[in-house]
């Protein structure tokens, strides 16, 4: 597209004017077509992104639900803590857990 447009710049000023409006339009239309393209690919990416995230979301979940359940803990939390003792963070069993899958 970029090479398509630079070639027009350069060649415009020498096109007849109908030869100019036509060459205007089909790249018009290449940059819908290209923004289109990109748009697509973006949501594409993001959906994947999302099923993968979400996967992964799963898969911690039960490795929390495992370790919480093996150490008895009657509570777990993900996010919004302040401060939390080395003695009860159980950040590593977690990742050891999802480490054996």
């Amino acid at each position: 597209l970029k090479e398509k447009e630079a070639a027009f710049s350069k060649d415009a000023l020498t096109m007849k004017d109908s030869d100019r409006d036509a060459k205007d339009k089909a790249l018009s239309q290449l940059r819908v077509d290209v923004q289109r393209k990109e748009r697509e690919l973006r949501e594409d990416i993001n959906i994947r992104r999302n099923e993968e995230l979400g996967g992964l979301q799963e898969q911690i979940n039960k490795a929390v639900t495992s370790v919480a359940k093996a150490e008895n803990f009657d509570l777990v939390l993900y996010n919004g803590v302040a401060y939390a003792s080395e003695k009860i963070d159980i950040t590593d069993k977690i990742l050891k857990s999802l480490g054996k899958k």
